[in-house]
């Protein structure tokens, strides 16, 4: 927890436009309210932490299960993805909001969550919740559930909507997925043997990388007319006259591919953890705007 100091960083204008406080707040007397609001009800802010931390980390994780295209992604947000009976639906922006205290995101024993650049909504029949995904680390490292400001959670709120019981672990697990990622592309009006061509003669910034690929990978079957691949250590470089998704993902290099773009790309493997999926627990991803209406 967060002892006192001098909060004037939190109001608006500060660390945020918002503000993590308003003006007439006190920091420790928000904090010792929320944490006495807790305590009656048996539950603790790792608790509304990791809850948090589940429930948005795996509506993200069935987006990505289950989007086809782009397209599909966003329409799928809109419609909201029901996780653990809350439905949830979000927000992403460009640029990021980070912890006013300065805590790292990405070192090594960073928290990932001390950075956001998505808000989310979670709402259910017991009420609804307008959050950062840096509350979880707020309310986890700092026991803050800010001010009365926009971004404001009630932790009393937070555990009806959440549905938390006293003493019950809800701390979410993860494990490792590996994809394919665009690296760079180009599409024009080329025929496949122009761009095979193109690759050779190129002075782009990343021709070299293009030609290596190309000149000294492995040729990849992808289904589909006129789709001409080779993949070549953790690079697979993919050319097409059209644009494409898989019915089933092919896996190359071990890795699934389900989506060819018209065009020249370059594409290379990364990985990132996701939160698995908890036994028992119901989920229900990309609601149609019947099943939306429901809730």
């Amino acid at each position: 927890m967060t002892k006192s100091f001098d909060e004037s960083h939190l109001l608006p204008g500060r660390s945020s436009g918002a503000g993590f406080l308003a003006e007439s707040d006190s920091f420790d007397d928000i904090v010792r309210q929320d944490a006495e609001n807790l305590k009656s009800l048996g539950i603790t802010h790792k608790q509304v932490a990791d809850r948090l931390e589940y429930v948005m980390g795996r509506a993200k994780t069935l987006l990505w299960d289950i989007a086809e295209d782009v397209d599909d992604i966003w329409k799928r947000i809109a419609r909201g993805f029901m996780v653990s009976g809350v439905k949830v639906t979000w927000t992403s922006y460009l640029g990021w909001q980070e912890c006013p205290w300065g805590c790292e995101a990405f070192k090594s024993n960073g928290d990932p969550y001390a950075k956001s650049d998505t808000d989310f909504t979670m709402k259910n029949k017991y009420g609804s919740l307008f959050a950062s995904a840096l509350h979880v680390h707020l309310i986890r490292k700092h026991h803050f559930f800010e001010g009365h400001t926009k971004y404001r959670l009630d932790p009393v709120e937070c555990v009806k909507v959440l549905g938390l019981l006293p003493g019950v672990d809800y701390s979410p697990s993860y494990a490792e997925r590996k994809f394919w990622s665009m690296s760079h592309a180009h599409s024009n009006n080329n025929s496949v043997e122009e761009y095979i061509q193109e690759i050779q003669t190129s002075n782009s910034w990343k021709a070299e990388e293009d030609r290596e690929v190309w000149n000294k990978g492995t040729v990849v079957n992808i289904p589909g007319d006129n789709i001409h691949a080779r993949v070549f250590g953790d690079k697979l470089a993919v050319i097409s006259k059209d644009w494409l998704v898989l019915r089933e993902p092919v896996m190359i290099a071990g890795v699934p591919f389900k989506e060819v773009h018209n065009g020249f790309s370059m594409l290379n493997i990364h990985s990132c953890q996701f939160v698995v999926k908890k036994d028992g627990e119901d989920e229900v991803g990309g609601f149609t705007e019947k099943e939306r209406c429901r809730l």
